[in-house]
């Protein structure tokens, strides 16, 4: 398939003919809907490849980017350019049509309109930038080829003849059958569907079954790479998208409504952008401040006609799973083909990339742009002009998308400079003669890092309300005023899960799985910087450094890796420092030669993919399952646990109180339904540990399963985000205090 998606290799006509296909067929089906004829899947379907792949595919085509021959990398590059067109059209909609009269800029019409302008205008710009690359035939079959015949002429009267002479060029002339009926490639395609059925049946019947079974059959999959059985090279990235969307859809897909944590407030966000189709940057709010949230998620349920809810539980998953492509391609460039695939199976099976991450929709669309930002830093081929534009348009798309990411990359970027400066400084030192850029062709100057803080304060000091430019300046003024409690489990919450006894025994052995994996990446960094080079580029070798040193101070500095938890900081620092991983337990295996055990590269790989196994046996869940112990890694097979998994009769409710309540009296859920408050009400707030704090005059709201144990749950926090004390309350202590207001049998609402 080499070729297929390099889109700057295809003749400009057959380029032109797929993309106003794309259109028509996109237009057509609106129309169909307008008039009450709904073809339900295939126009959601139509639309979203619509705006995540159109308007990146020509902007690619534009730029003229020959220089990215990967396939991984072309679909990577366009649908991150169609994500960032996708928010800035919409910024531009929000911004301009408000001052032409338009009050409501994000409604259907208006998007589709300004989608259809803006990619016919492309066309446009790709005819006329290629029109050296064709020649004119005067035949009569075939009408001269100038931009109005292109884009009007040929579509609706010559499409017959030109489906009839469309061909590929020598690079896109076929398509291997053998590739394509290859049962191991047909078995990884299968792989995302087990999912979907997997969560259908948890859904309506309880029955984990499937979902298990997929569990063990993606262990499968990386002992059969390990040990070169049924999986050749060039399938790799196929089984490495296709574990990971199915590991998110097995999360996202549980409960018929969206389930987790973040995701509720920005789902909040949204549906108000969404109700009033138009984005009010005037709030003050950090989620409202974001476009990957206030724009993106409006913009694609608008123009598809998807409820939010599908947009968060499918389309989010389905651009976050390419991350991991990504990070695959990137480890690739620099490591070999099997440290890769396990340094990427590695970063999909913590279950923060499943769990916790998918039910934060901003950060998975600023990982995406994360990604994208490392491919051009360690691609020497992007090492030009068009690779700096990238840059630059992926860098602010990153911004825009997740404060908490952006505010991480600014003190990266700083202690990279940091350490470069430091290095060549000694370097110098030792040779007079050796400048600072000797040798070192690098896009990630001082003068980017530059624009780039610029770029993030300017963003969030002067969008809803300075709100997160505020939120930066407390955190700094907490970690500054508290350095003195350095290392100090009630003011690092880093620090409190390292020395925390957990409560279960399997707990405590998942803890000790974390402490390896941390320990080898320690010792695959310092092997990498010091000895062992491989192919890492020094940008990549540099900013590693920084981010162990950040991981370092997560542990360490007070009140730092509570900001955005500890798990998400590890994640996050993974995405870096995963091959370092693989690579620092081949240095530990190597001790094995002290006691004259020589051990093959090939068996140390297998040895890596055997913890791995029990690593992801652990992390999904399946472990605590099998040992009868409730864990939140276990969402999906365990609907047991107390987790923020909603049902219809609790969304009910919730709907309810937001229907009939006094707007004036809070209404209060435990610490786990109160995330269901906050995707549909305001003026909400957790039942406190002490019961007696709880205002006069408001509502309680009961879900499903307060009723079924009768108890709910309270927290009490210390210093930096700690639970210090958690506990469960018998259900009388509100049913006996409390008039109940409504009951539908798996919510009820109290008042008193």
């Amino acid at each position: 398939m080499d070729g297929v998606f390099q889109i700057n290799n295809w003749k400009i006509k057959n380029f032109i003919m797929v993309i106003l296909l794309i259109q028509i067929g996109f237009l057509g089906l609106t129309f169909l809907d307008y008039a009450g004829i709904n073809m339900p899947i295939i126009k959601e379907f139509m639309a979203v490849i619509y705006i995540l792949f159109v308007p990146g595919m020509l902007i690619l085509r534009i730029m003229g980017l020959s220089e990215i021959k990967s396939n991984i990398e072309n679909v990577l590059f366009v649908t991150g350019l169609s994500v960032m067109a996708a928010m800035f059209i919409g910024l531009f909609v929000n911004m301009i049509y408000p001052i032409l009269g338009i009050l409501q800029p994000l409604s259907k019409e208006c998007l589709i309109c300004t989608f259809l302008v803006f990619t016919t205008a492309l066309c446009i710009l790709c005819i006329l930038k290629d029109k050296n690359h064709y020649k004119t035939d005067n035949t009569k079959k075939k009408p001269s080829l100038n931009v109005f015949n292109m884009l009007f002429f040929i579509p609706f009267t010559n499409i017959r003849m030109y489906f009839r002479n469309f061909s590929y060029n020598d690079n896109l002339d076929y398509i291997s059958k053998k590739y394509l009926l290859n049962p191991s490639a047909l078995f990884l395609i299968l792989l995302p569907f087990i999912s979907v059925f997997g969560t259908y049946l948890m859904n309506f019947y309880n029955n984990n079954i499937i979902l298990i079974s997929l569990i063990i059959i993606i262990c499968s999959i990386l002992l059969l790479v390990s040990f070169n059985k049924g999986f050749s090279l060039d399938l790799y990235p196929l089984a490495i998208f296709s574990i990971s969307i199915s590991l998110l859809l097995h999360q996202s897909l549980i409960s018929m409504y969206i389930w987790g944590w973040d995701i509720n407030v920005e789902y909040y966000t949204a549906n108000i952008v969404l109700h009033n189709l138009i984005w009010n940057t005037t709030v003050q709010s950090n989620i409202n401040s974001i476009l990957s949230v206030s724009i993106l998620a409006p913009v694609l349920s608008n123009i598809s006609g998807i409820s939010l809810v599908w947009i968060y539980k499918v389309v989010y998953p389905f651009l976050f799973s390419l991350v991991p492509l990504g990070l695959y391609q990137i480890f690739q460039k620099q490591t070999s083909n099997k440290i890769s695939f396990l340094a990427t199976f590695f970063f999909m099976a913590t279950f923060t990339f499943y769990t916790e991450i998918v039910s934060i929709t901003k950060q998975e669309i600023a990982e995406l742009f994360l990604v994208l930002i490392l491919l051009i830093l360690i691609n020497k081929d992007l090492r030009n002009t068009k690779g700096s534009l990238l840059l630059i348009l992926f860098s602010f798309s990153l911004v825009v998308s997740h404060y908490g990411l952006s505010y991480i990359l600014c003190l990266l970027f700083v202690a990279y400079l940091v350490i470069f400066y430091a290095v060549n400084y000694i370097k110098r030192f030792r040779n007079p003669n050796t400048t600072i850029s000797s040798g070192y062709n690098t896009k990630l100057t001082a003068t980017f890092v530059i624009f780039f803080i610029s770029s993030v304060l300017s963003w969030y000091m002067y969008s809803s309300g300075s709100s997160c430019f505020v939120s930066l300046v407390q955190i700094g003024n907490q970690i500054t005023s508290n350095l003195l409690s350095i290392i100090e489990p009630n003011t690092s919450q880093g620090l409190s899960v390292v020395i925390t006894q957990q409560a279960f025994f399997l707990a405590e052995i998942n803890k000790l799985l974390y402490l390896i994996i941390q320990f080898s990446i320690a010792v695959g960094v310092l092997a990498t910087l010091f000895k062992d080079k491989m192919n890492f580029t020094k940008e990549y070798l540099l900013i590693s450094a920084a981010v162990l040193g950040m991981l370092i101070a997560g542990v360490v500095v007070p009140y730092f890796s509570n900001q955005l938890n500890t798990s998400r900081l590890f994640h996050i620092g993974i995405i870096f420092l995963a091959p370092f991983a693989i690579i620092g337990f081949l240095k530990l295996l190597d001790l094995f030669n002290f006691l004259k055990v020589k051990i093959k590269n090939e068996n140390k790989l297998k040895i890596i993919s055997l913890f791995l196994v029990i690593f992801l046996f652990f992390d999904s869940g399946l472990a605590y399952y099998i040992g009868g112990e409730e864990h939140s890694s276990s969402i999906s097979i365990q609907q047991s646990y107390d987790s923020p998994v909603f049902n219809n009769m609790e969304l009910s409710g919730t709907e309810w109180i937001n229907n009939y309540r006094n707007r004036g009296h809070i209404v209060y859920a435990d610490v786990i339904r109160i995330y269901l408050l906050y995707s549909i009400l305001n003026n909400v707030g957790q039942v406190p540990f002490y019961l007696d704090l709880i205002n006069k005059n408001s509502y309680v709201f009961l879900g499903s399963y307060n009723l079924k144990e009768k108890r709910i749950r309270v927290n009490q926090m210390e210093g930096a985000n700690i639970v210090t004390n958690q506990r469960y309350l018998p259900l009388n202590v509100i049913t006996s205090s409390y008039n109940k207001i409504y009951d539908n049998g798996g919510s009820n609402v109290y008042f008193g």
